[in-house]
């Protein structure tokens, strides 16, 4: 996800915080930040080598060319907790108002939710219920219940819980996702690649931004993609801003919004934004749509 939109203009007064902090907020409720992420981070240090011979981070040249330095970055790593991860993926988008459920349950005092499965169709109320079991499981709940009508529980009160369902849970699925369609991609054309999360990067003005994940083919190609959950999610232009300043318009990022389903509002989007767009279900895909793309010219 976006963690921080800076505009071109230096107004501290249009800065946009980060999304799940700003979602909080207004659900007042407090922040979760002190949860750990799977990852690895470096200050101004290149955390992942070029797998060949190149001297020097491909990622880290391109952004030096277009006079933009990183401040820090993060080498994704193998976790532990991806059989959950990968189980929340495959209950989407079936699960999506479920997890949305999840999500706003966070800021009661207590966690507590209740979800209504009486008037769900036979494949919809079956995903919920699995994915309700396999999160009670893993301890997402400190207490859950399932009956013919209804799932009830409340959410666990542990910050890394919190910070799970708030978002993380949905980095985590990126960061495989990419990590295999890129590493499959230059081991297949015999490229070097690496693959980052969570870069921070500032210009000579001041200007800064994060992204989600960067990666990089060879010497020459590399890309960017950004991460977004939401139900009401509609500032594509807000991502084009983001891309554009980081000279990967055209066609060099790409938007993961997890609640998209339409493909063929998915072509509108990338035909007025000239970045790629996907949802759950068409991420890996779409990736390799890009990497081809820019192999291809």
């Amino acid at each position: 996800m976006l963690k921080k939109y800076v505009p071109l203009i230096n107004d501290a007064s249009l800065n946009i915080a980060d999304e799940v902090d700003k979602a909080l907020v207004e659900e007042n409720c407090p922040a979760v930040t002190n949860a750990d992420k799977s990852t690895t981070c470096e200050n101004n240090v290149v955390a992942n080598e070029p797998s060949s011979t190149d001297s020097k981070s491909a990622i880290v040249s391109f952004f030096e060319k277009n006079n933009i330095i990183i401040t820090e970055k993060c080498v994704p790593s193998t976790d532990p907790i991806m059989y959950l991860v990968n189980a929340i993926a495959e209950c989407l988008p079936l699960g999506e108002d479920f997890l949305h459920l999840l999500r706003k349950a966070i800021c009661n005092k207590d966690g507590h939710f209740e979800y209504n499965l009486s008037k769900l169709d036979l494949e919809k109320r079956g995903a919920i219920i699995k994915i309700a079991n396999i999160m009670k499981n893993c301890g997402v709940f400190s207490q859950m219940l399932i009956n013919t009508w209804s799932i009830s529980g409340n959410v666990s009160s542990a910050a890394r819980v919190k910070n799970f369902l708030s978002g993380v849970w949905l980095e985590l699925y990126s960061q495989q996702v990419a990590i295999n369609v890129v590493k499959k991609y230059a081991k297949n054309h015999n490229l070097s690649y690496e693959v980052y999360s969570n870069l921070k990067v500032e210009d000579k003005q001041g200007v800064k931004h994060e992204i989600d994940l960067m990666f990089s083919l060879g010497s020459d190609m590399v890309f960017g993609a950004e991460i977004k959950s939401g139900l009401n999610f509609c500032d594509y232009d807000r991502y084009r801003l983001t891309a554009e300043w980081m000279h990967l318009i055209p066609d060099r990022f790409l938007l993961f919004n997890s609640t998209l389903t339409d493909e063929n509002a998915t072509k509108c989007i990338s035909y007025f934004y000239q970045y790629f767009i996907c949802g759950i279900s068409t991420f890996e895909n779409t990736l390799n749509q890009m990497l081809d793309k820019a192999m291809n010219g």
